[in-house]
């Protein structure tokens, strides 16, 4: 019983421990997803803001939506499915990259998805973040893999968490991977192809840059 209850109190105090050191990594993942939460539910209260923010396609009034769709979701269950995946997968790239790292890589996933799908997407009214979810499964699944360039030196260590990420995330998303086919026409699969083409390409970039070190 002595055993039993040192033990439990070591865990509890790791736990504390690791909560006080981690907690401001959670920040911003957590405030990007209150951003969305936020942004969803007053373009429900004003349809007309919805579909200002929206990405249509090589069209003008379509533009502001390369960087303002992720934000806005047709409706409750639509956000509520795409917000524990962000949680999780946002947390994972804040944990271990930090706040700087994770604000950078969502901008730029963000501006390179919106980017393909303007110009390459079908014609229609792309919402919502599930671009972002697939892009952020494309960078954490190829940064770990990824060799660091010349010059630049990835501590034995962080090769190997980077390596478990990568695999961890496969393990747990890689089945959402089947989203990448035209499987569903209601479903913007051409916008999850955009968004894991653009993680992939932030991954390369973070690998090169004094932001992804």
């Amino acid at each position: 019983t002595s055993t039993h209850s040192t033990g439990l109190e070591l865990t509890l105090r790791w736990t504390v421990v690791m909560w006080v050191k981690l907690r401001p990594r959670l920040v911003a993942p957590l405030a990007y997803l209150l951003l969305i939460w936020t942004t969803s539910i007053l373009a429900w209260l004003n349809p007309g803001a919805m579909t200002m923010m929206a990405l249509v396609p090589r069209t003008e009034y379509g533009l502001p939506g390369i960087l303002s769709m992720s934000l806005v979701h047709l409706g409750p269950q639509h956000l509520i499915a795409n917000s524990l995946p962000l949680l999780i997968l946002g947390s994972l790239i804040s944990v271990r990259h930090g706040h700087r790292y994770f604000l950078t890589a969502t901008v730029i996933c963000t501006s390179i998805s919106g980017i393909l799908l303007w110009s390459l997407g079908r014609s229609a009214m792309h919402l919502g973040a599930s671009g972002i979810i697939f892009a952020w499964i494309g960078l954490l699944l190829t940064y770990g893999p990824l060799p660091a360039t010349k010059g630049s030196s990835v501590p034995p260590h962080e090769r190997v968490m980077d390596l478990c990420i990568s695999l961890g995330v496969m393990f747990a998303y890689g089945s959402m991977l089947w989203g990448l086919l035209p499987t569903d026409q209601r479903i913007s699969w051409d916008g999850h192809i955009a968004g894991f083409v653009g993680g992939i390409l932030t991954a390369w970039l973070a690998r090169r840059s004094k932001w992804g070190q």
